[in-house]
């Protein structure tokens, strides 16, 4: 499955809500769960990425917390930009909607997110 990293990020929150109901049968919960494992991987590396842009383009603060600067938010905006355009190949497959239970517990905002990931089968 190709994505865009801020497809991905987008995903986060509603893939958590997902995993975690409780009406999936087994098949369901352990697809989920690996498919789960290889998005946190890419969305571990998305937040190290974005921690090493915020070290380049910020200034260390007494109390240890790093800022990007008034000066520098251009160009980190641009790089943060470009990262979440990446498009990248996951390993995944997508969910047909009939297999998720009724009661899932999605909002139609999390079902919009989570719309790469779902199909009508």
């Amino acid at each position: 499955m190709k994505l865009k990293l801020s497809e991905l990020k987008n995903a986060e929150p509603a893939l958590g809500k997902l995993l975690n109901c409780d009406g999936l049968n087994v098949k369901m919960a352990y697809h989920l769960g690996r498919s789960v494992t290889k998005i946190n991987s890419e969305l571990t590396q998305l937040e190290a990425t974005r921690v090493r842009l915020v070290n380049k383009y910020g200034k260390k603060a007494k109390d240890g917390t790093t800022t990007v600067q008034k000066d520098n938010m251009v160009k980190f905006t641009q790089d943060m930009e470009r990262l979440l355009q990446m498009e990248i190949e996951l390993d995944i497959k997508a969910i047909g909607l009939s297999e998720l239970p009724d009661k899932v517990g999605l909002s139609p905002i999390d079902l919009s997110a989570l719309q790469l990931f779902i199909i009508d089968k």
